[in-house]
């Protein structure tokens, strides 16, 4: 009498681990538990098929050992599209207007359209390389992008995928090895002494002649002169604190704005968020007295016209208002081109300072702080041309130094 075969079962994966089996495709199934929501610790059994049981097997010896340190994770099937959204819905709120405001547009114009459509859990290093390598390239009608642009965009995708892998959605961030090239900054090329001197002759006839000579003498940004407050200058000991700037507040399509009053420009905090206090000569005081005899004239024209948008403005127009951006470089603009300079931008008047700050001083962080920046570094990297001509004149006084020691050996 034959006895009927045991049928031979397969082998379960070691404890705790799964079980694999053969499907009727001939193919081998992974089956494993998993965890779906890291925030409820919700489980859910996953299955994934190989073309051989040894592959199911290390498949599953892997599993295990990523769940054993806690470090596996689901992949994720939300698209970049969507993360990008949320992530600047709910983490942006922290940013001011403007950042938040090229976050959005470096990730509607270039991020979304080229790799939105790609799930996160798909996304690997080599996916972005070849998106961040096609910015460099021209492609229909836009221009390549310059490092600086192409560095702005990486930034804004490493910072949505790194906060993704802190929240568990992807184990790494594929933006982490990306390779950018290199920035080179433009030589800055201050103007001259005599282009000095013509552009104020041309700027005394313009109203907003006391904000350009500020700008020019004490390195001031444009929302900073604009957003100044008579409360921060001290006349008896000739200083300004420069602790808020005016900002033209941006339209947002993503991010959450609580508290929106509907203005278009707000004082918010200045760059860095570094309050500084400038120690000014008496020409910048004497401009800042004549310009609050001026405004307290005006103030008697207007009278019950009079309305400050933000009370206590240094600058403001006719009638009490606040003086925008636009107008200001509309006015700029007109006069450099008359000098012959179409080319000069208003923060060049920065570099103009900061030249001048060079030849009277010598400490670089002095420098650093009048201008606000955040390290002594970043002032080096920003004016290495103008730090260069300085070094070479301090090269050649040592040098005259040394003749003179030789002659006197002699």
């Amino acid at each position: 009498m034959n006895m009927p075969k045991k049928s031979k079962k397969r082998r379960k994966a070691s404890n705790g681990m799964g079980n694999i089996r053969k499907t009727p495709n001939g193919r081998f199934e992974a089956r494993y538990t998993a965890v779906v929501n890291p925030f409820t610790s919700e489980k859910r059994v996953k299955s994934k098929c190989f073309d051989t049981e040894q592959e199911a097997r290390e498949f599953l010896v892997e599993i295990n050992r990523q769940s054993t340190n806690g470090s596996y994770i689901l992949p994720s099937n939300m698209t970049l599209e969507r993360w990008l959204i949320s992530y600047l819905e709910l983490y942006a709120f922290n940013l001011k207007d403007s950042t938040r405001k090229s976050y959005e547009d470096r990730a509607r114009l270039h991020i979304i359209p080229a790799i939105g459509n790609v799930k996160l859990c798909d996304l690997t290093p080599v996916t972005v390389q070849s998106f961040i390598n096609s910015l460099y390239k021209e492609k229909g009608d836009r221009k390549e992008l310059s490092p600086k642009t192409v560095k702005c965009i990486h930034g804004v995708l490493h910072a949505a995928l790194g906060r993704a892998v802190s929240l568990n959605y992807i184990h790494k961030n594929p933006a982490d090895k990306c390779v950018l090239k290199k920035i080179n900054r433009p030589d800055i090329d201050p103007l001259t002494d005599t282009q000095i001197i013509e552009f104020l002759k041309r700027a005394k006839e313009d109203r907003f002649y006391p904000i350009y000579f500020i700008c020019l003498f004490t390195g001031l940004r444009q929302g900073e002169v604009l957003g100044l407050t008579w409360d921060c200058v001290d006349f008896e000991n000739k200083t300004i604190t420069i602790n808020k700037q005016l900002i033209r507040k941006r339209k947002l399509r993503y991010s959450k704005v609580e508290n929106d009053d509907n203005k278009k420009y707000e004082l918010g905090p200045v760059k860095n968020d570094h309050i500084r206090t400038l120690i000014v000569g008496d020409e910048v005081m004497s401009t800042l007295k004549e310009r609050f005899e001026e405004q307290q004239r005006e103030k008697q024209i207007a009278q019950n016209l009079w309305f400050e948008t933000f009370p206590g403005l240094v600058f403001e127009n006719e009638f009490g208002g606040h003086i925008t951006h636009t107008t200001v470089r509309k006015h700029f603009k007109k006069i450099v081109t008359n000098i012959g300079l179409p080319e000069e931008r208003f923060h060049n008047m920065r570099h103009n300072y900061t030249a001048a700050a060079y030849e009277g001083c010598h400490d670089l962080t002095a420098v650093q702080k009048s201008l606000g920046h955040a390290t002594p570094d970043f002032t080096m990297r920003v004016y290495d041309h103008i730090t260069q001509t300085r070094n070479t004149a301090n090269a050649q006084g040592i040098d005259k130094h040394i003749k003179h020691l030789k002659n006197q050996m002699q």
